[in-house]
This record gives structure tokens, sequence and C-alpha cells, in this order.
């Protein structure tokens, strides 16, 4: 069961990060996150990676990236699968490897970052994509993983 939060109470939470010098805020609220991104948009020196699909043109140059996810390709997948009668009750994970998960190209953001940042950024996005960088999903992976040399 996950906590409720209003628009305006995670609003609260941002600009509370904000104040202890948090300078990037991952937004993961679905709409509650517009709270976010309105602490965001009032604070100096403060930006957001937004969620779900390119929010960048919301606030050019103070959204880093946007997390995309590609649900039109889960859909596609399980309908395609209906219509050839293959399809499969059950838990269908897809990644960056699928093409189901990205990022932006940054298109407001982009002058933020010097050009060997933007490379490192393309580079872990490739592995990402090729399947050679797994993101740790448990915390005794995290204590093991090694982030790879961009």
């Amino acid at each position: 069961m996950g906590i409720c939060l209003s628009q305006k109470r995670i609003k609260s939470l941002a600009q509370a990060l904000a104040h202890r010098y948090v300078d990037v805020i991952f937004r993961v609220a679905g709409n509650t996150g517009v709270g976010v991104t309105q602490a965001v948009r009032d604070q100096e020196g403060v930006y957001l990676i937004a969620d779900d699909l390119d929010q960048g043109a919301d606030l050019p140059g103070k959204i880093l990236t946007s997390t995309l996810k590609r649900m039109d390709l889960a859909i596609y997948s399980a309908l395609r699968g209906i219509a050839k009668g293959e399809f499969k009750a059950g838990h269908h994970w897809l990644g960056a490897p699928d093409g189901a998960i990205d990022i932006t190209d940054m298109k407001y953001s982009r002058e933020l970052f010097t050009a060997q940042e933007l490379q490192h950024i393309q580079k872990a996005r490739t592995l990402l994509k090729e399947g050679k960088l797994l993101i740790p999903e448990n915390q005794t992976v995290l204590n093991s993983f090694q982030p790879p040399d961009l």
C-alpha cells in the first residue's frame, strides 16, 4: 500500500530537499509529481529528471532529461501475441534492450553538459540497450556493483 500525497505536499517536500542543497530531483510520482515540477521551477540551481514522457519543453533548461517508458511496445507485443494465438499470461519484462525504456535526447538541456558528459551519457545508454550494463535490482547486488568505465 502506497502513500497518497497531494501536489501541494509533494511540492513542499521538493522545496525542503532544495533547501538542503539537493540539486537534482528525480520525479517519479505521476500526477502528484506536478508539485515537484513547480518546486524546481521556483528554485535556482535545482534541476529535474522527469518521468514517463518527454517533458523538457515544460521547463527548458531545468528538466535535465525525462525517463521514457514505452508502454506502446508492451501493448503491441501483447496484442500481437493474442492475434497469433501465442499470448501467455503472466509478467512480461521489457527493458532497454527491447527499446521499452530510455531517456530523452535532452533537447532543452544539452547546453548544461560538457561534450564529454554527453559522451558518457550516450555510452551508458548504449551499454543499457546492448544489455551490457545491468542495473542493480536489490541492495545485495548494489553492494557489489562496479560502475562501467565510461
